[in-house]
């Protein structure tokens, strides 16, 4: 039923828009139905450390989750059992060009596709800081945050609650 179909390389790189959970299913499926067909989705590597492991592990995620780049003018592509749409403007199909999927393909080799951008919060437990204030400054110690705006700070008087963007490090 989804073997017939054909292949027209000169009409360039479409983008297909799907599920991200359903993303590496759909993939499957196209490999199975459609072996001839070239699709690409960019990946990187990132560290996680699974719920209940110790271990921290290197796993492949997408870069665009819900996107897979797909040669276009196969027939049928998107009647597979994912539900896929082409992405349009105007109602006609966008084409990616050649060279910006070999581009994307460059970077994603040496690794620069994506960045990995670890934020760390300067106000974590016993970090001296300055509380910026209208009238004067305050020193205090950070007990915790809250959230990620708000730090319980303990200074000469008490306890307080502190928004971050009026705390300095000392």
């Amino acid at each position: 039923m989804y073997s017939e179909y054909t292949v027209v390389s000169t009409l360039g790189w479409g983008l297909l828009r799907l599920s991200p959970q359903s993303q590496s299913r759909y993939t499957k499926l196209i490999d199975e139905y459609y072996p001839n067909v070239e699709y690409y989705y960019p990946r990187y590597e990132v560290e996680v450390r699974p719920h209940g492991v110790r271990k921290v592990i290197r796993v492949l995620r997408p870069v665009y989750p819900g996107y897979v780049f797909m040669r276009q003018g196969v027939e049928g592509i998107t009647k597979l059992p994912v539900r896929a749409y082409w992405v349009r403007f105007g109602g006609e199909i966008e084409r990616v060009s050649d060279r910006v999927i070999e581009r994307i393909r460059e970077l994603e080799g040496r690794g620069e596709l994506v960045r990995e951008v670890r934020n760390e919060c300067l106000y974590r437990a016993g970090v001296r800081v300055y509380i910026r204030l209208g009238i004067g400054d305050l020193v205090g110690v950070v007990c915790r945050m809250v959230g990620e705006n708000r730090a319980l700070v303990d200074v000469s008087v008490g306890k307080c609650w502190v928004p971050i963007h009026r705390l300095e490090p000392v």
